[in-house]
């Protein structure tokens, strides 16, 4: 229970993003076989928002993989750096979007909505047999993206 109330607790940025993102994969239990890598590209800086939000999606993308996908490859890339994007993939045995959405599994409605929280947004690719690709993409007003 401590654990599960650290990790919610939103003022929380030790370092950022990728410091939490790192100590989170360090200390969480994966299954046998299962490798995590990462990816990062540029070094700026987002919001303590958006930097918890796009934490526990990427903890909610992790738990399903974990269990559920059998996945033994799962790929973080991080790109800090404007446009600010973020992809969580794995090499596991997918599932139907569409029958996942329609049954109500709140782990996705969860991220989509923390990613509306802090205005990005939350793309999923899957399909049985071919793994899964979740990309968050930070929206930017017409004249801030120059």
């Amino acid at each position: 229970m401590h654990t599960l109330i650290t990790e919610l607790r939103p003022e929380k940025n030790a370092g950022g993003l990728v410091a939490e993102l790192t100590q989170h994969v360090k200390n969480r239990h994966l299954p046998e076989g299962m490798t995590v890598s990462f990816q990062i590209e540029g070094n700026q800086t987002l919001s303590v928002k958006e930097d918890q939000g796009l934490l526990r999606i990427i903890q909610e993308a992790l738990n399903n993989v974990v269990k559920h996908a059998y996945a033994t490859k799962v790929n973080l890339r991080l790109h800090m750096a404007q446009p600010y994007w973020i992809e969580i993939e794995d090499n596991g045995q997918g599932f139907n979007l569409e029958q996942a959405q329609k049954s109500g599994h709140l782990g996705l409605a969860s991220m989509r909505e923390r990613a509306d929280e802090i205005s990005w947004k939350l793309s999923i690719q899957s399909s049985p047999g071919v793994g899964t690709q979740i990309r968050v993409e930070k929206m930017y007003p017409v004249d801030e993206r120059s």
